[in-house]
């Protein structure tokens, strides 16, 4: 399963706005969130957020909305917090999620210690 989050620029009537009379104005975005079956490319979940919304904070509630036929969970270093890889574990699944940049020894991710080693 591939899990992954995209923005997307949402326009209304100011797109014409900006364009007729070069006024510039905060445009909204919004962030679709993914989990897509890597063998079939079947999408298998979607969840919407505001552009403010983190990524790890909507993880576990798309791994919980999974198939339990899902043996590996595959996501970015978005994914990497104790929150998502605990619900990647209850799902009963491993997960391949790279440690983030600044990532430190954590005595509860013990896999995820490995790789930072």
């Amino acid at each position: 399963m591939l899990l992954d989050a995209t923005g997307v620029k949402v326009y209304g009537e100011e797109k014409w706005k900006v364009k007729m009379h070069e006024v510039s104005k905060r445009r909204k975005w919004i962030k679709l969130h993914t989990a897509v079956d890597e063998k079939t490319q079947e999408i298998i979940h979607l969840e919407v957020s505001n552009d403010h919304e983190a990524d790890c904070k909507l993880g576990p509630k798309i791994i919980d909305n999974l198939p339990k036929s899902v043996d590996t969970v595959i996501g970015n270093g978005r994914y990497d917090t104790k929150l998502c890889r605990h619900a990647i574990h209850q799902a009963g699944a491993k997960e391949l999620i790279p440690p983030r940049k600044n990532s430190r020894l954590s005595a509860e991710l013990l896999r995820r210690n490995n790789a930072l080693l």
